[in-house]
């Protein structure tokens, strides 16, 4: 496991803090090092050919003013875990690790959802839902740093961590979270007609075609008509009793199903410490 030694790092969140206020005052926090760098910058165009000694000088300013915003904006939490606490997360954080071994997933939008062939009438696609794609880590997601590996989901400015004791969630610059016992976490089999690029890791279920007739056959009147394969993808479903939710689409049935099962086993003998 990963400690906080040789990390730039102010205090660690002290025992029964609040994690997710701390981390929502780093985020709101201004950096010095992009508008001191900018100054800078014109002051040095404006100046030339004198501004060229302005430029270097420049140089470890912005460094330093860098560093002291990453500092001034990190939080760290120290987490002290239990035997059966440490097995259960070990066991969390390799399943989501498997997931970065040639699987695929995506955030899907349960909004624009539906499962339905009314859903696409006059298509061979029985299932439509806005997705993009997801980044899988197991390093914390800064402004956090902590002693442990921390899997983490990442959908551009949204992003979903798996912390021992709770769920993290963030959306842009605002944090909120969710302890394991407030959480409703399923998984099931998913039919889904894949018009994009074919991961490899993909079940091949059946096959269909972009426009079909009422009986499923092609429709022969289109001479852009194609042959799309239904694949068999995971979907997972995570949802607070505050009405958050995030749904996952994995090309990995398996691990979906054992990621749900030991979120479903969370222990309750989890504790953060001071650092």
């Amino acid at each position: 496991m990963n400690g906080l030694k040789g990390r730039t790092v102010t205090a660690a969140i002290p025992p029964g803090a609040d994690l997710v206020g701390h981390l929502n005052q780093a985020a709101a926090k201004h950096t010095l090092a992009p508008w001191v760098a900018a100054l800078l910058g014109v002051a040095g165009a404006a100046t030339l050919p004198w501004g060229i000694g302005v430029w270097l000088a420049a140089v470890p300013i912005v460094w330093w003013l860098a560093l002291y915003d990453r500092r001034n904006r990190t939080v760290a939490v120290h987490y002290e875990l239990g035997d059966e606490a440490e097995r259960w997360y070990g066991q969390l954080t390799e399943a989501v690790r498997q997931l970065k071994l040639g699987h695929h997933l995506w955030r899907i939008d349960t909004a624009g959802f539906a499962e339905s062939p009314s859903a696409s009438a006059g298509t061979g696609i029985d299932t439509t839902l806005p997705r993009q794609p997801i980044h899988v880590s197991t390093r914390p997601e800064y402004p956090l740093v902590s002693n442990l590996r921390v899997p983490t989901f990442s959908c551009g400015t949204h992003t979903l961590s798996l912390l021992p004791d709770r769920v993290l969630a963030r959306a842009h610059n605002t944090f909120s979270d969710a302890t394991y016992d407030l959480l409703t976490v399923s998984a099931r089999k998913l039919r889904f007609t894949e018009q994009e690029t074919l991961p490899d890791s993909a079940q091949i279920v059946d096959h269909t075609w972009l426009y079909t007739n009422k009986d499923g056959s092609p429709d022969r009147r289109r001479r852009d008509n194609q042959e799309l394969p239904i694949v068999e993808y995971g979907l997972v479903e995570i949802k607070s009793k505050s009405g958050a939710r995030w749904c996952m689409l994995l090309t990995d049935t398996s691990t979906a199903d054992q990621i749900v099962e030991l979120l479903s086993d969370a222990p309750r003998d989890v504790s953060r410490t001071h650092h």
